[in-house]
């Protein structure tokens, strides 16, 4: 170690007579580029759980607190590698001090929305930044920036970086004569050498590059690092969960436990913590993972698809914290800064697209009110709906969720009698579950149901609401909801599903006292296991109007048709259906619902109803 320490204090001699920098060169970092977090001569530390790309290490002093932290390198203390990256550290950093400044004249502080040229900025004393500080590079991916400062250089609180139009973030470069503090939440980009003074980051701060000390203590809290951009998915990409698509409930670490009888479909797992409460009357469909090889994969993948998550761009950035209250949303990256929560009824309508994304990111904690509800229409899958929060997620008594949850160094738990289909999964904290029924929707675990069609019309001043399902698996019952407002639901009544089905079923049920305003009606389906999921609702309108607005269903059709109308048919009716030449092919004197066009060529028909001398057109398609 002696041969080491000489050599170490002979090279900064040497080095420090040499000239610094050509203006548009970085400086070769040798053994530290590998390194993220680095000290020569001080003790390392994190506070929760982090997710690092790149090495740490430190040549002098304690490493402590990254344990669950993933650290996708390696942890180097006291040996012949961090001695190398010590002399490494303190060459670039004089050959960054010795480089002449190109700009002499900025103010201390840096940010507020301002974009800098390419160029050695000086600062006599100490500096900082807040707000937004972009880099532009003009085109130019060697472009090299290097900000010196006299004194400490420290950040504000949700500082930012930016680089644009070709700027790298290993061409980046910040050097000061003392300590280096990023406040919570900072976006860095760029390697940070602090001489002779500790560096730090605060909660939920990012780096991409480097944070070194020549002489002081590095520490970060939870913190993300990486020597490269941090991946982050593309509009309309879910991300590959790995080993983890298979778990129901799985924490990095801490404890999983179970008051009351739950049903869980999936695997249940965590890398360190126990596993308690899930023996019988609970139901595990799934296995029961803990601190194995199975466990270990999950919490990298966890740490994967959390990071590509966070860092995937927002284009809804202006929601309020609350969501829910009946709203509708279509798919798309939801951000809220703080915290957020759910109550009453969100829509999530995927537009048609069984591909249709939908994230939800929260830089705090995320709640739900007691019965909120997520719905999802028009061919959003649970496995495409994402929720992370910066801290605990916490949903109340008899909440239906959709969805892939994440906590990330927070608790996560579910209250009394609620349902998820999707996951519970947090980096670091427990997960509780209290008599639930929580699914995952990939693999073999496949949805009860899948819905061919939900029709609803008025006929005689009632509503004949009909429904077909293309399969069923385990499918108890359907219940029959309406709502005069859409918000607050209520059944009228049930009927029995077929068990188990690989064809086209119908079924109807007719309300025989419907409102006398426009009223929502819904399908909720239960499975064996008590399970519930939500269809789309529809809309029908006052069956109460005698205005005889005639409808056909179904249509197309193969030849059957009947014919809706609403109101009382005790009046004088003519019915006549034409083909496309115009020729009569049917008439009737009275009022008929059920029509047979079996026998007559495929294609376009109109039917002419006419009542109270009011005719009424309509088209019919004849497959």
């Amino acid at each position: 170690m002696k041969n080491l320490y000489t050599q170490f204090i002979a090279s900064l001699f040497i080095l420090s007579t040499f000239p610094g920098l050509n203006l548009a060169q970085a400086p070769d970092l040798g053994s530290a580029a590998n390194f993220v977090l680095f000290t020569v001569d001080g003790a390392l530390g994190n506070t929760a759980n982090s997710h690092i790309n790149g090495s740490i290490g430190t040549n002098v002093g304690a490493i402590t607190g990254f344990d669950p932290t993933t650290i996708m390198g390696t942890i180097e203390s006291a040996n012949t590698l961090t001695a190398q990256v010590s002399m490494d550290v303190q060459a670039a950093y004089l050959q960054l001090f010795n480089t002449a400044a190109t700009v002499t004249d900025h103010a201390p502080v840096f940010g507020g929305g301002e974009t800098l040229l390419p160029g050695v900025y000086s600062i006599a004393a100490a500096g900082s930044i807040s707000g937004t500080l972009i880099l532009n590079a003009q085109g130019n991916p060697n472009a090299v920036f290097i900000f010196k400062f006299g004194g400490a250089f420290s950040t504000a609180a949700g500082a930012s970086v930016t680089l644009i139009n070709g700027a790298s973030a290993n061409n980046v470069f910040w050097i000061a004569e003392g300590a280096i503090p990023m406040a919570a939440g900072t976006n860095m980009q760029g390697t940070l050498i602090a001489h002779n003074g500790a560096i730090s980051m605060g909660a939920i701060g990012t780096l991409v590059g480097r944070m070194f000390s020549t002489i002081g203590a590095a520490t970060i809290y939870a913190s993300r690092l990486s020597l490269t951009p941090f991946p982050f998915l593309n509009p309309g990409q879910a991300p590959d969960l790995g080993v983890i698509a298979g778990f129901a409930l799985y924490t990095t670490a801490g404890a999983i436990d179970n008051t009351g009888t739950s049903i869980i479909t999936g695997d249940i797992g965590t890398n360190i913590g126990a596993i308690t409460g899930y023996e019988p009357p609970s139901v595990v469909n799934g296995s029961i993972e803990n601190a194995n090889s199975i466990t270990a994969q999950a919490a990298v993948d966890l740490d994967a698809a959390y990071v590509q998550l966070y860092f995937t761009p927002a284009n809804f950035t202006s929601h309020t914290p609350a969501f829910g209250g009946g709203e509708t949303l279509t798919p798309g990256v939801y951000s809220i800064a703080a915290a957020g929560s759910i109550g009453g009824n969100l829509i999530l309508d995927g537009q048609g697209d069984p591909n249709a994304v939908f994230i939800f990111k929260f830089g705090g904690a995320f709640t739900t009110g007691a019965s909120a509800t997520v719905m999802l229409i028009n061919g959003v899958a649970a496995s495409n709906v994402f929720w992370i929060a910066e801290g605990a997620i916490a949903m109340a008594a008899s909440t239906t969720m959709k969805g892939t949850l994440i906590a990330n160094n927070g608790a996560i738990s579910m209250g009394a009698n609620g349902t998820l289909q999707g996951r519970m999964l947090s980096t670091t904290g427990a997960i509780s579950t209290y008599a639930n029924t929580i699914t995952i929707e990939d693999g073999s675990f496949a949805l009860p149901i899948q819905l061919y069609s939900f029709t609803g019309n008025c006929n005689k001043q009632k509503v004949l609401l009909e429904w077909s399902t293309a399969t069923e698996i385990e499918n108890n019952f359907f219940s029959i909801e309406r709502s005069e407002e859409g918000l607050n639901w209520h059944i009228l009544g049930t009927i029995t599903g077929s068990g188990n089905s690989n064809t086209i079923k119908h079924y109807s049920y007719t309300d025989n006292q419907p409102s006398n305003k426009k009223s929502f009606y819904r399908l909720k389906q239960t499975d064996i296991t008590g399970f519930d999921t939500y269809g789309a609702d529809i809309a029908i309108k006052n069956c109460y109007d005698q205005s005889y607005n005639f409808s056909i269903y179904p249509n197309p059709s193969k030849g059957q048709f009947d014919l809706l109308c609403p109101g009382a048919m005790d009046h004088p009716c003519l019915i006549e259906i034409y083909n496309v030449q115009g020729q009569k092919v049917y008439t009737a004197f009275n009022f008929i619902s059920k029509f047979d066009l079996g026998n007559k060529a495929p294609g376009i028909y109109f039917m002419n109803v006419q009542m109270n001398s009011n005719p009424k057109w309509l088209k019919l398609v004849l497959q």
